[in-house]
């Protein structure tokens, strides 16, 4: 893992400036998928960066090598839940109803 790493691996902090600026919804596609490795610090990770379904296919990608990037900042990660895979979608999940009293709720909030 670590020939890979030293062959193929780039410094992520150039990647890693102004991610809450470009990023502002999962809709607008400008994130790229990625696999996290390891945790170099508490900030940092070693990332494989995978080709984006949006975007055409990046050399990396064409010539069947990794696109590793180390020393990634956290803030440039985001995590995202699988379509029908949360918790929520858990076959015996517990589920109840939670009864809660109308007499709790002000008049102004309850409606018809």
């Amino acid at each position: 893992d670590e020939d890979i790493i030293k062959t193929y691996a780039d410094d992520g902090e150039r990647y890693s400036k102004n991610h809450d600026k470009r990023y502002q919804f999962h809709r607008d596609h400008s994130f790229w998928p990625c696999q996290v490795l390891n945790r170099e610090t508490e900030d940092t990770y070693t990332v494989r960066i995978l080709q984006s379904p949006f975007e055409k296919d990046q050399p990396w990608k064409k010539n069947d090598v990794p696109r590793l990037l180390v020393n990634f900042s956290l803030q440039g990660i985001r995590f995202f839940v699988k379509p029908y895979k949360s918790d929520q979608h858990i076959k015996d999940a517990f589920r109840h109803p939670i009864g809660i009293p109308d007499e709790m709720f002000p008049e102004q909030w309850k409606t018809g």
